[in-house]
């Protein structure tokens, strides 16, 4: 498969998951209650990014390509954005001194350098193991399961992909049977489970890679309204006594169906579009929905609660969001990452033209 190919429809489906993950985040914070589901958005995007992992690199990592050059193509994507959004945050909490319990500017710088490496570090008032970006957390888990997988990539062999999609299902179902389940991985002090929590969903993303190379998922369609639909209903799902079944459930089995089923683009005008500018602007909406709120939402908290305002704000902040997001990715981030991977082109050559005259 080339690797420009372009699963439209997943494209689509990650923009959707990002948004709902903000709603929740933000809709919580001005009073109207948590989406006890919508963190089921993080084990799509575990299995998505399974899935085109797989599809761009397994044959390129099982041939010529080194961890060491899988990492950088990886870091050249993700690490900008994430820098961005912590950088953001440390500014606003230093400038106005939010810290929350007195921390000074030199632990939040502190914190800054931490999250720019993606080491965990706790710190201000917050549990967060990333407490100037909290769901960072999630791309921190997504990073070690990247170099596991760079590593293990040439060997992985259908059996051992089974082996580990059994270990990821014994974690998963530790993890549930835990206080607080797997929704509790963020924090400081059990950071380290979610390496637990995104092994079983990006191996299954795996999975389904190989089984869409294979021609076995051509019979396994969904339309876009259709896989919209199933998406919104899981992550906006009401609580109920079933919660922990509903999340391994749709962990295992639903969100690998979903993005086996959803691999259709062909797609064309409007539709096609949209879909594609939503996948653009899944990952800056993801991750800078925390750092805007700091600066949008936080100062004006109070006031916006007792005014009954709280609506408007929700919808005014999304709107803000988004727009936001097409113009840090459009003027940011991606001359950034086209810099970066210019550079690092251009120091693999010379790299290979010095070790050619060497020998």
């Amino acid at each position: 498969m080339s690797t420009g190919h372009r699963f439209v429809m997943l494209d689509g489906l990650r923009g959707v998951a990002a948004l709902i993950v903000a709603f929740g985040h933000i809709s919580e914070v001005l009073g109207f209650g948590v989406l006890p589901h919508a963190h089921l958005a993080v084990d799509f995007f575990f299995v998505l990014s399974g899935f085109v992992i797989a599809q761009v690199y397994e044959a390129r990592l099982q041939t010529t390509m080194t961890p060491g050059e899988f990492f950088i193509r990886r870091a050249i994507r993700l690490q900008p954005m994430v820098i961005l959004g912590a950088v953001l945050t440390a500014t606003i909490v230093i400038i106005e001194g939010w810290s929350g319990t007195g921390t000074g500017a030199g632990a939040i710088l502190w914190a800054l350098v931490a999250a720019s490496l993606f080491i965990p570090f706790h710190t201000l008032s917050a549990p967060a193991a990333f407490p100037l970006n909290g769901p960072v957390w999630s791309l921190f888990a997504e990073y070690w399961v990247n170099i596991l997988y760079s590593f293990i990539a040439p060997a992985l062999t259908r059996v051992r992909l089974q082996a580990l999609l059994v270990a990821g299902l014994g974690i998963l179902l530790v993890l549930l049977s835990m206080s607080g389940g797997i929704g509790r991985v963020w924090e400081s002090d059990t950071i380290g489970l979610s390496a637990g929590r995104v092994l079983y969903p990006f191996f299954a993303g795996v999975l389904v890679s190989r089984a869409f190379r294979d021609g076995r998922l051509t019979s396994l369609r969904l339309s876009p309204v259709m896989a919209v639909t199933i998406l919104c209903a899981v992550l906006l799902a009401p609580p109920t006594r079933f919660d922990a079944a509903f999340d391994f459930a749709s962990i295992t089995m639903g969100m690998p169906l979903l993005v086996a089923a959803s691999t259709n683009d062909n797609l064309y005008g409007i539709a096609r579009r949209t879909m594609l500018l939503s996948g653009v602007l899944s990952y800056p909406i993801y991750v800078l929905h925390f750092p805007l709120a700091f600066l949008l939402i936080v100062p004006f908290l109070f006031t916006v609660v007792a005014s009954g305002l709280a609506g408007p704000a929700l919808a005014l902040f999304m709107v803000t969001l988004v727009a936001t997001s097409y113009l840090v990715l459009r003027y940011i981030d991606e001359p950034l990452r086209a810099w970066l991977t210019a550079r690092s082109k251009a120091h693999a050559i010379g790299a290979n033209t010095a070790h050619s005259r060497g020998g």
